[in-house]
């Protein structure tokens, strides 16, 4: 029974040094590895508008939502037209 004991306790003891020496060793002779989150993401973000702002400057005039002056007059007599031939409607 004492040997048992004693082999319980010896085999902890092993196992516990081991554990604290790997720790020593791992934060003395290794050097840290640390990242720089924000930096990455603050890069990443401004390489998204850097695109995004090409995009938009490149496709300024192929983007139909901006109309030539052509355009703007042509729909403006269409307009005025349609709102001629409307009748008001006599309530």
């Amino acid at each position: 029974m004492w040997w048992m004991i004693q082999m319980i306790l010896f085999s902890l003891m092993v196992v516990i040094m081991s554990h604290y020496g790997w720790d020593y060793i791992k934060q003395n002779y290794s050097t840290p590895i640390t990242k720089n989150v924000i930096e990455i993401h603050t890069n990443k973000y401004k390489a998204i508008v850097e695109e995004i702002l090409e995009n938009q400057t490149q496709n300024l005039n192929d983007d139909p939502l901006f109309l030539t002056d052509g355009d703007k007059t042509l729909l403006e007599n269409d307009l005025a037209e349609y709102m001629n031939s409307i009748t008001p409607v006599s309530a």
